[in-house]
């Protein structure tokens, strides 16, 4: 069998690695503008739910403060939090009881604060301070098919696959998936970080791209643009650090990638290991 090129080694290698350099660069923290997701989807009246809102950090000061979830402009929740600096996520849970109509929900974050390691008041906006709204329409359980027989194929799973298993798994399968979606959303702020140092790094008498984040240019585009219009001999490590930042943010939000990405090195480590003792 042909070995993968070593480039691809080394270039999973980087994306592991991007995070921890592009996240933590300048900018400051709040709530990504399009990240609220919900525990089992979908719900109907009377269902117990779990409302998840990620945070970021990406200032080089702590943050903490509280974080209230809004139904319908109520707030319904409301959770403390304290993120390290650079880069330090948090997810917040909100428990909430599915009622009957339709339901407006937005995380805000309250009372954000910034402060250095000697506790020092730092005086920095909050880049997001409320998520998007998600509108969700809570209709009651609907009537549950009468029972019919389960197939061989599925009563030969449930007697093969022990319960046990099954119990442990689902959980690593959840967190996994939190994960991900929490390093999407790091990912996505990191880009919106090195846009701004690269706009703030051009002068706007040389071209118009100092203006791309107003104008809600995605990052390829700035890439794209920075190359066609040689503004990445100003800042070449910013341009360098949003390209693996933008391969990382394509495998974190695509599902189908992350986990084929993360099988391939399961499969690496494994067959490293074995090779060691075979």
């Amino acid at each position: 069998m042909t070995k993968p090129p070593r480039f691809f080694g080394l270039l999973c290698v980087l994306l592991l690695l991007t995070p921890c350099a592009v996240i933590a660069g300048t900018g400051s923290a709040g709530v990504p503008a399009e990240l609220i997701w919900f525990s089992k989807e979908p719900f109907f009246v009377g269902d117990e739910i779990t409302i998840y809102a990620p945070l970021f950090n990406s200032s080089p000061y702590r943050f903490r403060g509280s974080a209230a979830l809004e139904d319908n402009g109520q707030v319904i929740g409301k959770q403390k939090f304290a993120l390290l600096p650079d880069g330090g996520p948090s997810v917040l849970a909100f428990p909430w009881k599915a009622t009957a109509g339709e339901h407006v929900f937005s995380v805000v974050v309250v009372g954000g604060e910034f402060f250095s390691d000697s506790k020092n008041f730092i005086d920095l906006p909050i880049a997001q301070e409320t998520a998007s709204e998600v509108k969700r329409i809570v209709e009651p359980k609907p009537i549950p098919p009468a029972p019919a027989d389960e197939s061989p194929a599925i009563k030969y799973l449930s007697a093969v696959v022990p319960k046990a298993f099954v119990a442990d798994t689902v959980p690593i399968l959840g967190a996994m998936e939190q994960f991900r979606v929490n390093q999407a959303a790091r990912a996505r702020a990191g880009i919106g970080n090195i846009q701004s140092a690269i706009a703030s790094g051009t002068p706007r008498s040389a071209t118009s791209r100092a203006v791309f984040v107003e104008a809600g240019e995605s990052g390829w585009e700035t890439l794209a643009g920075g190359i066609m219009e040689g503004n990445i001999i100003r800042t070449p490590w910013e341009y360098v650090k949003l390209f693996f930042t933008l391969i990382y943010e394509f495998f974190a939000s695509n599902v189908y990638a992350f986990y084929i990405l993360l099988c391939y090195l399961a499969y690496k480590v494994i067959r490293g290991i074995l090779n060691l003792f075979l």
